[in-house]
């Protein structure tokens, strides 16, 4: 099951995809008065799944105003409305090695955690806005894991129980922010990923019943065509169960929350020479399965 936000930023409403151009909207078709306005809300609601799943069955009898097609509305951000968004450093081995000049190849004894400031959120095919103070804009494809419940202190064996299903983000980061040359102990890691529109997320959050392990699954990334990213959810050095439970041990997840899992190499910081973003760039970042972001970089 496919569920996504779509309208105008800041009026989007919550639907379920009935098909591929097809959304329920879950509001209208339950006759509600727009009581879920982002997906937090629908996802915060007990038994959602079976509400989706049922309001979808049920979907040939509904008036034609609660059947929208997607053809030309925005969808909204997956991650829009979560408390936290929790991104996860340095959690592939392929970028491990590309980045060993900066971690000597040695993962942390445990995972290394960056927020990204909700506000960060934007659309699968939003624009993202660079700055003109910004030089240095990078990417990172990464497996969105989306909370479907309240999760304190989980046991990692009962970690996936907390688990509402994924989403592709695309880990915007503005390098020259993040590292400082003269003294790394600085760095700015939650600033660098937090500006406004750094997160895109969507373009769907896809239940776990429909990918069930998601080792296998494959990532990549794209800048006006070429390819820059390539890996696979298997390269991941702390895998899903882990993070879920580590990072609800010192937090508390909400449903809506998204932990970032890692990303594989070639990001641009590390190319020779370094091919970073700028205006008119287009970005493609996707996931098996999932679906795929496509966003244009605007700005200075």
């Amino acid at each position: 099951m496919r569920i996504a936000t779509y309208g105008k930023r800041g009026e989007e409403r919550v639907g379920v995809l009935k098909d591929s151009g097809t959304l329920v909207d879950l509001d209208r078709a339950r006759k509600g008065n727009r009581a879920h306005d982002t997906l937090r809300s629908f996802l915060s609601e007990s038994g959602w799944t079976k509400i989706a799943e049922d309001l979808v069955d049920e979907s040939a009898g509904l008036p034609e105003d609660c059947l929208v097609k997607t053809a030309g509305k925005r969808l909204g951000s997956v991650a829009a409305g979560a408390s936290k968004i929790v991104a996860i450093g340095a959690n592939t081995w392929s970028h491990m090695r590309e980045a060993s000049s900066l971690t000597r190849s040695e993962p942390s004894r445990e995972p290394f955690i960056i927020a990204k400031f909700p506000s960060s959120a934007c659309g699968p095919y939003d624009d993202v806005v660079k700055p003109s103070w910004v030089t240095s804009l990078d990417y990172e494809v990464e497996l969105g894991v989306v909370i479907g419940k309240k999760c304190i202190g989980a046991a990692k064996g009962q970690s996936m129980e907390y688990v509402g299903g994924y989403t592709v983000i695309n880990d915007f980061t503005a390098r020259d922010i993040q590292i400082d040359p003269r003294n790394q102990f600085y760095n700015q890691h939650t600033l660098s990923k937090s500006l406004d529109t750094f997160c895109p997320a969507g373009p769907h959050l896809v239940t776990k019943d429909e990918i069930g392990d998601p080792a296998g699954l494959s990532l990549r990334l794209t800048v006006n065509g070429e390819l820059r990213q390539k890996g696979s959810i298997s390269d991941l050095i702390f895998d899903i169960p882990t993070l879920v439970s580590f990072v609800s041990k010192a937090v508390t997840l909400y449903p809506g929350d998204v932990i970032l899992t890692g990303s594989p190499a070639g990001v641009a910081y590390f190319m020779q020479p370094q091919r970073f973003l700028g205006p008119r760039d287009e970005v493609s970042a996707s996931i098996d399965h999932i679906g795929e972001l496509r966003n244009r970089i605007v700005g200075g």
